[in-house]
């Protein structure tokens, strides 16, 4: 699983669990990975229940989040979407990372957070780790953008965590130099981090969705 590409270090999901969990309330992993949210939710005697399109480990179920229904309502989500197409994971019509546009990916986002909807506690916990990427000479703040689709859909914000991750697998020493060199010629910087945004089903008393609507109203 260590060749598993956007693998989230674990510290993430232990931290909100602890903070937004009891024991035996139930944690919902709709980006099943390599399972480390069900490894952790079950050390902290949390229920877990994890899914994904292409289980990795026998405990995860395979299930589209955009469909998926649970028989209870979970206290806590845990999302850590693909970042569009940097990687592509499969060629499945549903796979986020096989989206064809920036517009394809956030209709698809959305019908997962409508989906999330159906199944999460009235008070619970959203988390969604997703950063930046780089396309066409163009930053794109990805994690912003899904975030701002959960404040249209009946979330407020209660953090926005910057976590720095250091050098990944994607960037090793050896491509240190190939890789500085492409952003002096690009224009551009690099930063192997996450946007980690904690966000909570309730509705926003600054009336935060009409700010939104009116920034990005159509000429």
């Amino acid at each position: 699983v260590k060749s598993h590409h956007g693998i989230w270090i674990s510290e993430i999901p232990y931290q909100t669990i602890m903070r937004f969990t009891k024991e035996n309330d139930l944690v919902w992993s709709i980006f099943g990975g390599t399972g480390i949210d069900y490894d952790i939710a079950t050390f902290l005697n949390r229920r877990c229940i994890i899914n994904d399109l292409f289980p990795k480990r026998d405990f995860i179920i395979e299930a589209d989040s955009s469909n998926f229904k649970l028989n209870e309502k979970a206290k806590l989500v845990l999302a850590h979407p693909p970042y569009w197409d940097m990687v592509h994971y499969t060629e499945d019509e549903n796979d986020g990372s096989n989206q064809k546009s920036l517009l394809d990916f956030i209709r698809w986002w959305e019908k997962i957070v409508l989906n999330v909807n159906e199944s999460i506690d009235d008070n619970g916990h959203l988390i969604l780790a997703c950063g930046n990427m780089y396309k066409n000479s163009e930053e794109i703040c990805l994690g912003e953008i899904l975030k701002n689709i959960c404040l249209a859909n009946g979330y407020i914000l209660k953090q926005h965590i910057i976590k720095d991750y250091g050098e990944t697998k994607g960037s090793e020493a050896k491509n240190y130099n190939v890789n500085y060199y492409r952003q002096l010629k690009g224009g551009y910087g690099n930063f192997y981090g996450d946007n980690v945004f904690i966000l909570k089903r309730a509705k926003s008393k600054n009336n935060i969705k009409e700010a939104y609507e009116y920034i990005f109203r159509k000429e």
